[in-house]
Formats: C-alpha cells, structure tokens, sequence
C-alpha cells in the first residue's frame, strides 16, 4: 500500500505505533524485571543503567509522534532503534549485576587464600570442608564461560532464542557467583574466628608467663633485701 494511503493516527502510520505498543506490552515488562532484579540484589545505585535504556525506548516513542512528517524509514529506524535499547535494558541489568558481584567475588578470593587456606593446610577440623583453590577457580570458569555465551548473543542484536539463552546464561552466572560469594564469606568468618581465638589464647598464656615471671621477680627481690 503507497505510504500516503496507509491508515495514520496523528500523522504517524498506524503499523509503526502498533510496533511501539507491541514493544512496550510484550518486552517492556521483561525490561523492568530486569531492572528489579539488579535493584534487589545488587542496590538502587546500579540501576541507572536501566532507567536510562528505559527512559530512551519512549523517547523514540515520543521523537516519532513529534515528528509525523518524517519519512517511514525514519520512523522504522526510530522503532529499531527502541526495540535495541530495550534488548540492552535487559541484557545489560543483568550483566551489570553478575558484574558487580564477580568483582566481589574476587577481592573476597585474595582474603580466602590468605585466610582460609593457610589454616585448612593445618588440618584445622572447622575448616575441612572448606573448598581448595583449584575447586574455585573451576566455579569461576564455569561462570566466565557463561558470561562469554552472553556476550555473543547480546552482539547479535536480534531477539531471538540465542538471544534469551545468553540472558538466562546471565541468570545462572549471578546465582552461581552469589553462591560462591557465600561459601567465601562463611569460610572466612569461621576462619577468622579461628585466628581471633589463637590470639586471645596466645596473649592469655602470655598473660600467665607474665604474672608467673613478675612473681618470681618479686620472691627473688624480696630474698636479696632480707639479706
């Protein structure tokens, strides 16, 4: 159908505004859960990256209404361009927190070495199940792997099958961080505990040693002055 006879609604082609609104009902939800679940386990602070892909998918919304006048080609670029910022307001979401908590992974890794392991390496009974290093780094390749998987599928920029499987890939390498990130955090704690209490059993013996030695001290004094 020629351009001029396609039904319009304020000067825009009807077919383009139902793709906006096709957008905004089918995928936009998806868009906000992602950014929810970025805000609920990583901290409002690292949802800007959403708001704003969020807030562009209706400005081209917005910038194809005020310009009715513009050509179909441009308005379907408007709407091209909508459906990418919403692929990215999910796929970014989520990779943003598998970021966030994989660099946290790592700084707890450093205290894990210098913490844990040493004491496990002492056979301490607490500390046995504790998981090696080599037991770890494995996990953490399985979750670049993923992470890898993707990236390939976000650089596709088509939603497709691909597509959804790098962002449930996504998914799993969060949870599975996050559950590193626990077993760490429960291994250090107990560790350190472990360290605290060799401590104060340390300066309690040292304590001991003292009051003994000042006692002495004092019996040998007190013989040398009766003399």
């Amino acid at each position: 159908m020629p351009n001029e006879q396609m039904e319009r609604i304020r000067g825009v082609e009807r077919d383009i505004l139902e793709g906006f609104l096709a957008l905004i009902q089918e995928k936009f939800p998806k868009a906000e859960e992602a950014a929810y679940f970025l805000e609920s386990n990583v901290g409002a602070s690292a949802i800007n990256i959403s708001i704003a892909n969020l807030r562009d998918v209706v400005s081209h919304l917005g910038t194809v209404i005020r310009h009715p006048e513009w050509s179909r080609e441009e308005k379907l670029a408007q709407l091209a361009n909508a459906e990418e910022h919403t692929r990215r307001a999910i796929m970014d979401s989520y990779n943003k927190a598998a970021f966030i908590t994989s660099e946290k992974v790592f700084e707890l890794l450093e205290k894990y070495k210098s913490i844990v392991l040493p004491l496990k390496s002492g056979r301490n009974p607490t500390l046995s199940s504790a998981p090696e290093l080599l037991s770890l780094k494995t996990r953490l390749k399985s979750v670049s792997e993923l992470r890898t998987k993707a990236r390939k599928a976000k650089g596709r920029n088509v939603w497709d099958q691909e597509w959804e499987a790098g962002v449930k890939a996504l998914v799993v390498a969060f949870w599975e961080l996050k559950d590193i990130e626990q077993v760490m955090e429960d291994y250090i704690g107990r560790a350190t505990q472990i360290r605290d209490n060799k401590k104060t059993t340390l300066l309690t013996w040292w304590g001991i040693i003292a009051t003994i030695a000042t006692a002495i001290l004092g019996i040998i004094v007190s013989i040398l002055l009766a003399r």
